[in-house]
């Protein structure tokens, strides 16, 4: 199953454009983008693009937060990430409250326990979360065949409804007559 996942991933990466401003537009794009966000693990997240790095934590812990770094700080930068990642996420990307302008990348940290492996564990869901709410953001729902039949239902009874008050309106109108303001005696 990771194996199928992992050609799926790299198949569907392959067919985004690295363009940063290409947006989703045919209903092919945006299924492109759906089978890659399915696809998407942690593991796609190729280290390389990835600088992590370890600090002191803050708050409370005693001794212990003074003499240890396990504070997880891990920096994607995009312009090495634009080879993996679709074209269509740069800007909502660029717009992310975890976006470093100075140096065009991401950057996630965790502080939540005393272990750096666990707060590296951490900050790469994070990362990868965020990439993920990133990347389904403009795709645009499937629509189920019951609910388009729904929807064709209801244009056609609002297209008789209006039919018919423009039928009973018709009547009104002829029922007026015109009016003749010459008397002839």
């Amino acid at each position: 199953m990771i194996c199928s996942a992992h050609l799926v991933f790299s198949r569907c990466s392959s067919t985004f454009s690295t363009d940063h401003d290409m947006p989703l537009e045919t209903p092919a794009d945006h299924a492109s983008a759906r089978a890659w966000t399915n696809a998407f693990t942690v593991e796609h997240i190729p280290e390389r693009d990835l600088d992590v790095s370890f600090s002191r934590s803050s708050g409370a812990g005693g001794q212990h937060v003074n003499k240890t770094s396990t504070k997880a700080n891990v920096r994607l930068d995009l312009a090495k990430a634009k080879s993996w990642l679709p074209g269509y996420m740069m800007d909502g990307l660029r717009n992310s409250p975890y976006y470093t302008k100075n140096t065009h990348s991401l950057l996630i940290s965790s502080s939540m326990t005393r272990s750096q492996p666990m707060n590296l564990r951490t900050a790469m869901q994070n990362l990868h979360a965020h990439l993920l709410e990133v990347a389904r953001a403009p795709l645009v729902g499937e629509t189920s065949p019951e609910q388009r039949r729904r929807v064709e239902a209801l244009a056609r009874a609002d297209k008789e409804r209006q039919r018919e008050d423009k039928g009973r309106r018709q009547e009104v109108k002829k029922g007026r007559g015109k009016v003749n303001m010459r008397r002839d005696d």
